[in-house]
């Protein structure tokens, strides 16, 4: 008896892939570090909002199987295996813009390639942006200023542990009071 091949005679077309975007709010600084990579104002991002912390992005990705969203590294990845945490899957982006995924681009799947790659190409298409803090000189709080200094002279050695970058000349920089 011979066996039918019912994928000749299929009539139903393929139907497009389902998801759902989440985002943050367009007053976050993560949405206005992409939308901003993105060359649009932060509140043409499409998608579903959601508040607090950028860790609730993960949680939302987690709870939808069919969620899609960005987010920085030391959030996306497990720290301590430098592999991207369990129930994410890192969508690979063609970072010298060639049209496809070379060899030296299949880099998601562990932390410091990731980093490595972000910090020794200058022509990438992964948005990063710099961490800024601003004081007022008259309500300054000592403590703040503390932190801050022990930030900016002790602090960066731990940069790619928690899935950072490195400033180089950031030791060269002074606070900014306005």
């Amino acid at each position: 008896m011979k066996e039918e091949n019912n994928f000749d005679t299929k009539d139903e077309k393929d139907k497009e892939p389902e998801y759902t975007v989440y985002t943050k709010t367009p007053q976050s600084a993560l949405a206005k570090a992409i939308s901003s990579y993105l060359g649009n104002p932060a509140e043409d991002l499409k998608g579903i909002y959601v508040t607090g912390d950028d860790l609730n992005l993960i949680t939302s990705l987690l709870d939808d199987s069919t969620g899609v969203s960005y987010n920085n590294l030391g959030l996306v990845y497990n720290l301590e295996k430098r592999v991207p945490i369990n129930g994410i899957k890192i969508l690979p982006i063609d970072l010298n813009n060639n049209g496809r995924l070379d060899k030296e681009e299949q880099i998601y799947g562990n932390l410091d390639q990731v980093i490595t790659y972000l910090e020794d190409t200058k022509n990438t298409s992964i948005p990063t942006d710099y961490v800024s803090f601003v004081t007022d000189k008259k309500s300054s709080n000592p403590l703040v200023e503390n932190f801050l200094n022990w930030v900016k002279e002790y602090g960066q050695e731990y940069n790619h542990q928690y899935g950072f970058l490195d400033y180089p000349s950031v030791r060269n920089t002074s606070l900014t009071k306005k």
